[in-house]
């Protein structure tokens, strides 16, 4: 199982559904959504802002 995370001001961040942690059952499916997630961040806001695929700590 692999979750997004992100930093934002130096905190890392889950992308969650509802309360609970998004999961994703491969890597390349997790990686597709952090690539369109990516897409909609305002990079020039903050360049260190912006998602990744980590495998989740079980």
């Amino acid at each position: 199982m692999f979750v997004l995370s992100r930093n934002v001001n130096g905190h890392s961040l889950l992308l969650t559904s509802g309360k609970q942690p998004k999961y994703f059952d491969t890597y390349d499916e997790a990686e597709a959504f952090a690539t369109k997630l990516n897409g909609m961040l305002l990079r020039e806001v903050d360049a260190s802002d912006y998602w990744t695929v980590r495998k989740n700590k079980v």
